[in-house]
């Protein structure tokens, strides 16, 4: 899996995308080409998110060289599913209105700002989606975890991480 963020300094990384976009984009293709040679025949799943996506936009495939849609997403995008409430021990702090469990997350519907790269707004593909970064682990256990979900059966998912030709393959949103 590559991890696809603006890291420690999102104002750079902004920078260079306004400055020199086809450069940022030159140098995410060339991390995923990388490690894709590494890793053959399998391809690594990309983890982005639309913190990092807007500020890139929606490369194209052919104009861009990149076609990132070729590769399987885990997305990450936190819904705003309740209003916050505040977190044990950290005064003032909330949890933002992000998902606590799955059925919550299942109520707020499905994944928002799927790339076009990936079929989205209109056809999504996605892999998995990370939909909380506000889980809990047993009572006995303090912080938290992020909470993600598989767009597919245990079956596929298996096949994923041990399949090579299965991590090429696009499973529709459900």
């Amino acid at each position: 899996m590559l991890d696809l963020e603006n890291g420690d300094s999102p104002v750079r990384w902004r920078q260079l995308i306004q400055s020199e976009r086809g450069a940022a984009l030159a140098i995410v293709r060339e991390l995923i080409l990388y490690t894709t040679l590494q890793i053959q025949p399998a391809k690594p799943i990309l983890y982005t998110g639309s913190f990092w996506w807007s500020d890139l936009g929606d490369p194209d495939p052919v104009i861009d060289n990149m076609p990132f849609g070729n590769y399987p997403l885990w997305f990450a995008q936190y819904p705003k599913v309740h209003t916050p409430i505040p977190i044990p021990g950290v005064p003032g702090a909330t949890d933002q209105g992000e998902a606590s469990s799955f059925d919550e997350y299942a109520s707020a519907g499905s994944p928002r700002h799927i790339p076009k790269a990936w079929g989205g707004p209109v056809h999504p593909r996605w892999a998995m989606w990370q939909f909380s970064s506000f889980g809990k682990l047993a009572p006995a256990l303090n912080g938290f975890v992020d909470l993600d979900v598989f767009n597919g059966s245990l079956d596929q998912l298996k096949a994923l991480a041990t399949s090579p030709a299965a991590s090429t393959h696009k499973r529709p949103a459900s």
